[in-house]
């Protein structure tokens, strides 16, 4: 439910926020575990939150907060207050957030939930009251991250001198716990957003050789994975690429290629963003699991796609393994065919989506495909596949992700150029009208 009032949000309907709201705290009243009640509270202070109420949201969260206090397991405690902290946190209550956090009696939540506290206020720009909440973090490699967060958000924000002075104590406090291989990734986006690449280049050559040291081989790929998109994140390209490539295990290694292919398009560079993202395509049909090689063929050719190398993207999808992620990526073909404007092209593409779409057993996965290619003409038709989108839709059984899909769905309607339908068409029946 709080996935479902966060794409409320983002689709910018309050209407339907505030229904969910409703829908939450009638939930929240039926006999359930206390626990159960705190999620579900939590969810309604989102809710509140996409709908503008803030002062509901004000009520939701005293409510979750007693639920969470009247569990007796510290851990159970925790894990609920942390979901009562980040609603709070998304509805501006950073105060509230922050002293909610710091009262978690349990080791484990408590320094977790206070850097999700930081980052929430870091994102809006509170940089002072970001770094007061990230100093009071005890554990030490937490209130490095912390520490690392707020770095990055000032130094993304132009303020360099704070972004510098941060970065460097949250390297002091990493090195005294020992500069694990998975905090190497927060320091370098920390060091690479103050401006200091040079450091960036030396603390991802550190970083390197701790990986390298694992004798965790999916460990080390995950590591590799996580120095390279901080790579791609502060603009260092080439090195990103050069671990990439290095990683050892051929799904992360399509993913990580992923990853600088859309950072090299990010910045005007399409030739290599096109070979990266081949290449991506050729690490994933490495992968031994047919559905992770679908998951990771199927975004190296929605990039590739996007990209503007239709005709190479359209041959990857058809080598997809899972039917019903063929048909999405051939979804993203025919968006970018659109796009290049070449009717034959597009009628083409149409094709092959339509005849993998009658592969698809999955009611989500119809729903997905389908809503990824609105927009796309179809005969003479165009709003054929947002109709068969709406239906699909519809036919999903599970009401939450039903709303979900009709949510997205209507974000790409509008996107689209149908506003009037964006905004009408695709609502769950039983909230249209009043009743």
């Amino acid at each position: 439910m709080a996935a479902v009032a966060a794409v409320a949000g983002a689709v910018g309907d309050p209407e339907w926020a505030r229904r969910l709201a409703d829908r939450a705290e009638a939930i929240a009243r039926s006999p359930l575990d206390p626990q159960e009640r705190g999620a579900v509270l939590a969810a309604a202070v989102e809710a509140a939150t996409a709908a503008g109420d803030l002062e509901r949201a004000r009520r939701l969260i005293d409510q979750a907060v007693a639920v969470a206090r009247t569990i007796a397991n510290p851990y159970g405690q925790g894990q609920t207050m942390a979901g009562v902290v980040r609603a709070a946190a998304g509805a501006g209550r950073h105060d509230q957030a922050a002293a909610l956090a710091v009262s978690i009696a349990d080791d484990h939540w408590r320094p977790r939930t206070l850097v999700e506290v930081v980052k929430a206020v870091a994102a809006t720009g509170e940089f002072d009251e970001a770094e007061s909440i990230a100093r009071s973090v005890l554990h030490q490699s937490r209130a490095a991250a912390a520490l690392a967060e707020v770095a990055g958000g000032a130094g993304a924000a132009g303020d360099l001198e704070r972004a510098r002075r941060l970065a460097a104590d949250a390297e002091t406090l990493a090195r005294s716990v020992s500069l694990r291989p998975w905090f190497g990734a927060v320091l370098i986006e920390a060091v690479g957003a103050a401006g200091d690449l040079e450091r960036a280049r030396r603390l991802a050559d550190e970083a390197m050789g701790a990986v390298r040291s694992e004798r965790d081989r999916r460990g080390q790929a995950m590591r590799l994975g996580e120095l390279v998109r901080a790579l791609a994140a502060i603009g260092e390209r080439r090195h990103a690429e050069t671990i990439a490539r290095a990683v050892p295990d051929p799904y992360r290694q399509a993913r990580a290629l992923v990853e600088v292919a859309e950072a090299a398009d990010a910045a005007g560079d399409r030739a290599r963003a096109r070979r990266l993202a081949a290449q991506a395509v050729t690490a994933a049909h490495l992968v031994a699991d047919p559905i992770w090689q679908s998951e990771a063929s199927g975004a190296a050719v929605a990039a590739l796609a996007s990209f503007g190398d239709v005709d190479q993207a359209a041959a990857a999808a058809d080598s997809v393994p899972d039917r019903n992620r063929r048909a999405g990526a051939l979804a993203a073909v025919v968006r970018s065919a659109v796009a290049g404007g070449d009717a034959e092209r597009v009628r083409a593409c149409v094709d092959r989506f339509e005849a993998a779409l009658s592969d698809v057993s999955d009611p989500i996965a119809l729903a997905s495909a389908l809503t990824r290619a609105v927009g796309a003409p179809a005969g003479r038709d165009p709003h054929r596949f947002a109709d068969r989108a709406e239906a699909a839709a519809r036919a999903v059984p599970d009401p939450g992700r039903r709303d979900m899909e009709l949510r997205t769905l209507a974000r790409a309607v509008a996107a689209a150029g149908d506003l009037d339908r964006g905004r009408t068409s695709p609502v769950p029946r039983r909230h249209r009208g009043n009743g």
